[in-house]
């Protein structure tokens, strides 16, 4: 996590119409849904969830104690639908090219 205002100058220094924030949010819980999806060890798709919800809301939780950071459900929601979008490939590769 980078402390809040590292991350304003970093993403000031972006044009502003791009998200860095958000897209973050949503690349970072897709990749670990997809790494602990294809892991041998069999964890079903419900555990992963699981897992991956807790971590989304501890780590909005945790920006209450952190300087210049504040939690957003939008950013647990954006953790989520990355997951999902994991789950839904994941799922398709599954059905069509096994």
């Amino acid at each position: 996590m980078i402390p809040g205002g590292l991350r304003n100058q970093i993403q000031s220094e972006f044009s502003s119409t791009l998200p860095l924030s958000q897209i973050a949010h949503f690349l970072l819980f897709f990749a670990l849904a997809l790494i602990l999806i294809e892991i041998p060890i069999n964890i079903r798709l419900s555990r992963v969830f699981i897992m991956l919800a807790i971590l989304a809301f501890m780590t909005e939780g945790f920006q209450y104690f952190a300087i210049d950071r504040h939690p957003r459900l939008i950013d647990i929601g954006l953790d989520l639908s990355g997951v999902f979008l994991s789950f839904l490939i994941f799922q398709y590769r599954k059905k069509y090219w096994s």
